[in-house]
C-alpha cells in the first residue's frame, strides 16, 4: 500500500503570486502604449491566471483561499485603488474553480477554456461591483467591446506563452 504524501511546498504559491503581481505591473507599463488606448483597454491579468493555474495544478494546496484574499488585497492596494473589489473577487474565482476542478483536464485547451471563463466572470463581477459603487459609468456593450474582448485576447496570448513553463513547474511540485 502506497501512502499519500502531504504537500509541503506551501511557500511556492505565494512566491508565484508575488512574481505574477510584479509582472502584471511591469507588463502593463511596458505594453501601455498599445493596450491602453482611448478606444479600448486590455488589462493584463497575470495574477488571476497564475491563481487559476495554481488551483488547477496544485489540488493539495490547502491555503489557496488565504493566498487569494491576500493577493486580492495587495492587488487592490497597488493597482486599482479601491480596496475590497479584488479582495472579494479573487477568492470567489478560486472557489468556483475548485468546484469544477474534478472535471477539468490538465491540457492547454481545457485550461484555456477555464481561463476564458475565469477572466469573463472576474471582469463582469468587477464591472458590476464598480457600477454599484459608482465608479463605472459605461454601458455593458461598451464594456464588452472595449474592455473584455481586448483583455481576453491579451491574456490568452500571455497564457499561451506561460502555460508550458508554469504547468511543468506546478506538476513537478505536485509530484515532489
Amino acid at each position: 500500500m502506497q501512502l499519500e504524501r502531504t504537500f509541503k511546498k506551501h511557500w511556492v504559491a505565494p512566491l508565484i503570486l508575488f512574481i505574477a503581481l510584479v509582472l502584471d505591473g511591469a507588463l502593463t507599463q511596458l505594453l501601455e502604449q498599445w493596450t491602453m488606448t482611448p478606444t479600448f483597454t486590455a488589462p493584463s491579468q497575470l495574477t488571476l491566471l497564475a491563481l487559476m493555474m495554481i488551483v488547477i495544478f496544485l489540488p493539495n494546496e490547502n491555503w489557496i483561499m488565504g493566498y487569494a484574499v491576500l493577493t486580492g488585497l495587495v492587488y487592490d492596494s497597488f493597482y486599482t485603488g479601491i480596496l475590497g473589489v479584488s479582495t472579494l473577487l479573487m477568492p470567489l474565482v478560486v472557489y468556483l474553480i475548485e468546484q469544477i476542478r474534478p472535471y477539468i483536464l490538465r491540457s492547454p485547451v481545457f485550461v484555456g477554456i477555464v481561463a476564458v471563463i475565469t477572466l469573463t466572470v472576474f471582469e463582469f463581477a468587477n464591472y458590476i461591483m464598480n457600477q454599484v459603487l459608482g465608479f463605472a459609468n459605461v454601458g455593458l456593450a461598451a464594456m464588452i467591446a472595449n474592455h473584455l474582448g481586448p483583455g481576453l485576447i491579451l491574456n490568452l496570448v500571455l497564457l499561451f506563452i506561460g502555460y508550458w513553463p508554469m504547468s511543468r513547474l506546478l506538476l513537478k511540485l505536485n509530484k515532489v
